[in-house]
């Protein structure tokens, strides 16, 4: 066979092997044609981080406080099986096991104290510390496995000072968190209704210090808001929290507190050998509770439509000394006292529609005198914040609860039906 022939052989395998690994990717419903996977030098570690933070005291973790350290490579890697992490605590080797960061240049190892672990001079990582333990650390996005190196180099810590370890420190940490409060039939507060929310604790006997468990508080997250939930009754195995809904709350997705939700102000909550307790919520977190709904404008009236009443006439107009009657229509009926007012937005001036009628009923009017002073070309506007109460009220029905007074939505904007001209009409 002639030296052409082997050379035009080999060319035409290489094409078919082209066209075999396209009509793959076909097959499997990928339509554009994928990057090439190229060659890859070894990943290597650049850096090592312990990136927890001690709670159980300054620089110190007690049980069951879980120790995390950051290993930084040099390339994306994928992760397979539960590589460890040999952590050097006092005399003992622990390992911390592989948890998260496949696919990206940062793998994070794990470990979680035991009454046994005790280190007074910091927590040490030799060059020799990462191990497969029978999984694999290669690089991300290469044809052929590239496997990583997985010494720590002189990136080895060596009795890290901030990292010391005392297991005999029993950490006071969050075992539950409950809604404990009752939303009714229809699981939505409205305003006014209490929210309650126990918070239990286990390990180190709890937590003691009243003057620090009174400076605690709960984040609640109510829609798009943060209302914050403060102690009020509690023994050293739970805590209870309320907080009263207002008008101004929402939420129909149900109520969530998140991990970091348990805050202290000013004060450190500890158990009674004075251990400082850990206030992560971790899996207690809770995700839109769907019994736990707020409507703060529940049974509230509410404009549910406003109307300009009045008639502009054949050319859409109001002149000097025309009505202008404005209706807002509520979800319930209102009584009306005083004289409440509804602007109007004119021009380039707002002008008050003084309250008409209709205090006893859903539907109230009010009502505007066109001046001389008053243009519009484009039609008059109502903004959603237009209803105010001039000193007078606008309660639900038989009630001393006021009515919600925001428009919402329901605004006029340029209503071309509802022009002004009050230099047209009568002397």
């Amino acid at each position: 066979m002639t030296a052409d022939l082997r050379v035009g052989q080999s060319a035409a395998r290489a094409a078919v092997s082209v066209v075999a690994f396209t009509l793959a990717w076909a097959v499997l419903g990928v339509v554009s044609t994928p990057a090439p996977l190229t060659a890859q030098t070894a990943p290597t570690v650049t850096g090592v981080r312990i990136t927890s933070v001690p709670v159980a005291a300054v620089g110190t973790y007690g049980r069951p406080e879980t120790i995390s350290v950051a290993v930084v490579f040099s390339a994306n890697v994928d992760v397979t099986g539960t590589p460890q992490l040999a952590l050097t605590i006092g005399t003992q080797t622990r390992q911390a096991n592989y948890a998260s960061g496949t696919g990206t240049d940062t793998l994070v190892f794990e470990y979680t104290v035991v009454a046994a672990d005790s280190d007074t001079s910091g927590i040490s990582i030799g060059a020799s510390a990462l191990t497969l333990n029978g999984g694999a650390i290669r690089a991300a996005g290469t044809l052929t496995p590239v496997n990583a190196t997985l010494s720590l180099g002189s990136h080895a810590i060596t009795n890290a000072a901030a990292h010391k370890v005392n297991g005999s420190l029993d950490v006071p940490r969050v075992s539950s968190v409950s809604i404990e409060s009752n939303a009714g039939s229809d699981n939505t507060y409205a305003a006014g209704d209490r929210i309650v929310v126990r918070v239990r604790w286990s390990g180190g006997g709890g937590v003691v210090a009243p003057i620090a468990i009174s400076a605690t508080t709960v984040d609640l997250h109510i829609g798009d808001n943060v209302r914050r939930a403060r102690y009020y009754l509690g023994n050293p195995g739970w805590l209870l929290y309320q907080y009263w809904v207002t008008r101004a709350d929402m939420d129909a997705d149900g109520i969530s507190i998140p991990e970091g939700a348990l805050k202290q102000h000013g004060w450190t909550l500890v158990s009674p050998s004075n251990v400082r307790a850990d206030l992560r919520l971790r899996s207690a977190a809770i995700l839109n509770a769907a019994t736990h709904k707020v409507d703060g404008l529940q049974g509230v009236p509410q404009v549910a439509r406003t109307l300009i009443t009045s008639d502009a006439g054949n050319d859409s107009t109001y002149a000097r000394g025309d009505a202008i009657d404005v209706g807002l229509v509520f979800t319930d009926s209102v009584d009306v006292t005083g004289t409440p007012q509804l602007a109007l937005t004119i021009g380039a001036n707002t002008r008050q529609a003084t309250y008409l009628s209709g205090t006893g009923s859903d539907s109230l009017t009010f009502r505007y005198t066109v001046v001389p002073a008053d243009a519009d070309t484009d039609g008059l506007s109502i903004g959603a914040s237009a209803l105010t109460l001039n000193g007078g009220t606008i309660n639900k029905a038989g009630t001393t609860s006021t009515a919600h007074l925001s428009l919402g939505t329901n605004i006029v904007t340029d209503a071309a039906a509802h022009k002004v001209a009050g230099s047209q009409g009568p002397p």
